[in-house]
């Protein structure tokens, strides 16, 4: 099981929020309306960790999502429908960068 450690930063300015991630040895910084356990798996995914491993989610040293597969969180995201809202929803490539 790896623990997944994730922390709100700023950076000299209070409007470039970040998350800030470690994890077995590895440190990600991702932007503020991203959901940093899930952009963290895929990473961990991309740097070929066995999909089986468990991922055990921390926010600020307390457990943030159920401990899940490498696999299972990398297949989910986050969206905001509206102001009020956030739902979990499964990911999609960004169609930008997808390749030719």
């Amino acid at each position: 099981m790896l623990d997944v450690h994730v922390e709100e930063a700023v950076q000299y300015n209070p409007y470039k929020l970040f998350h800030r991630v470690y994890v077995d040895g590895h440190v990600f910084e991702f932007r503020f309306k991203k959901e940093p356990v899930f952009e963290a798996a895929r990473c961990l995914s991309d740097l070929g960790y066995d999909p089986e491993t468990v991922l055990r989610p921390l926010r600020n040293g307390r457990p943030g999502f159920k401990p899940s597969t490498l696999e299972k969180f990398a297949k989910l995201s986050v969206t905001e429908p509206d102001s009020s809202s956030v739902s979990i929803i499964p990911w999609q490539p960004d169609p930008r960068f997808a390749a030719a």
